[in-house]
């Protein structure tokens, strides 16, 4: 019999498969006062493994962080985790990256979970295969994650301009935000960039991480720049490989001499 007074349980790359009957999947649902959960880098491919997860994670209501990245879990329009998540009103930090998110239905259904999360500080969705177009639902979910203070959804497609504008129009509601990462998001920097006017909002961010994308346009970058000296509190950016020119390097120079406290990450010349 499991330990009731648990409060952490981490369990991974422990080569588990979930199946139908795991064993594990009852034996957590004893576990009332579990607080930490993370079971990243085993095997949750099999639906009905999933769904007695699921069921089990419900009855997980003091849980505060839940990791389960790298899972080989498929989101789709009936995913029994989207509807678990929702019960999770404690739930503070949120790791699902490396999952398959790429199902429009799916991703939906996620969303409608994850705006019950109002408790949310911290979500990542590291390389979950999103793509973001003008009726991306994860715009309009995280609107209402308004505690967030961490979020992290690098590696996902935002190429297309139009949705990458919506989904800014929903980053302006994040103001407690602390750390933002887009890195190698295929994001094209333009004069007319939404994510400028989204950073104005998040007057307390620290950290900004937008390496690999493509930022040779000097006049939208001159644009992100100028905006750089109204985030006091910034103290790391990250922009390798995001093909700058030397006129843009020369002109982020100028800005960064009165950002004392900004570290700023780019290749050498």
């Amino acid at each position: 019999m499991p330990p009731k007074n648990l409060t952490r349980l981490d369990l991974r790359h422990c080569q588990i498969t979930f199946t139908a009957d795991s064993p594990l999947a009852d034996a957590i649902k004893e576990l009332v006062r579990l607080e930490y959960l993370d079971m990243s880098c085993n095997d949750m491919q099999d639906v009905a493994g999933l769904m007695v997860v699921c069921k089990c994670l419900k009855l997980l209501m003091n849980l505060k962080s839940l990791a389960l990245l790298n899972c080989q879990i498929t989101f789709t329009a009936d995913s029994p985790l989207a509807d678990a998540i929702k019960e999770l009103v404690r739930l503070e930090g949120l790791d699902l990256s490396g999952n398959d998110m790429q199902d429009v239905a799916g991703l939906m259904v996620f969303c409608e979970g994850l705006k019950h999360l109002t408790n949310l500080r911290n979500l990542i969705l590291l390389n979950c295969q999103i793509t973001f177009t003008a009726d991306s639902p994860l715009a309009d979910a995280i609107k209402e994650l308004v505690r967030l203070e961490g979020l992290d959804l690098s590696g996902n497609d935002m190429r297309d301009q139009v949705g990458f504008n919506e989904f800014c129009k929903g980053l302006k509601h994040l103001t407690n935000l602390r750390v933002l990462a887009l890195g190698a998001c295929q994001i094209t920097f333009t004069p007319d960039s939404k994510l400028v006017d989204a950073l104005k909002s998040m007057v307390i961010l620290e950290t900004l991480e937008l390496s690999g994308n493509d930022m040779r346009d000097e006049e939208g970058f001159i644009e992100f720049c100028n905006n750089l000296v109204d985030l006091k509190n910034l103290t790391i950016l990250n922009l390798r490989s995001c093909q700058l020119t030397s006129a843009s390097r020369s002109h982020l120079s100028d800005v960064m001499k009165s950002q004392e406290q900004l570290e700023c990450h780019i290749e050498d010349l």
